[in-house]
């Protein structure tokens, strides 16, 4: 067998390399100026979302998931680890969610919302104490109660 991945390989010099790192960072660096702006917009319509009765249970729920989903795999990148943590939890919380959501469940869900939605407001960027407690306790409380599973 021949192995047709190699052939279609290119060469990349030291110098282009190196130039499409810095660009790859350069864009990182401009989209992460407006993560604070679009993730909190995210997270304001998922908690408005997920109060909404007239919208079925599951594709609120899915909803939901979708949006921290993503801002979980976005956070770290864009300098707030603790908002992909907080996100982990919510996830793992939300994960194959049934159709019905009870009182205490729901307020698990917006609590996650409220702590990201703080995260972002007063930009807690990094490894900081009071980001790493708010951690901590998200995850006591959302283990206090069944998640959506």
């Amino acid at each position: 067998m021949q192995n047709t991945l190699k052939a279609k390989m290119q060469k990349v010099s030291q110098a282009d390399l190196v130039r499409r790192l810095e660009e790859a960072d350069a864009n990182i660096a401009a989209t992460a100026d407006g993560f604070e702006d679009w993730a909190l917009a995210d997270i304001v319509a998922a908690s408005e979302k997920i109060d909404n009765k007239k919208i079925e249970a599951k594709k609120r729920i899915r909803d939901v998931f979708r949006v921290v989903h993503d801002i979980k795999g976005q956070g770290t990148t864009f300098g707030y680890p603790s908002v992909t943590e907080i996100a982990a939890i919510l996830c793992d919380f939300m994960r194959e969610g049934k159709v019905t959501m009870s009182p205490k469940q729901v307020q698990v869900i917006k609590l996650h919302l409220g702590a990201i939605r703080l995260v972002l407001d007063q930009k807690l960027k990094g490894e900081s104490d009071a980001a790493k407690n708010l951690v901590k306790k998200l995850s006591v409380t959302a283990a206090a109660v069944p998640p959506l599973r």
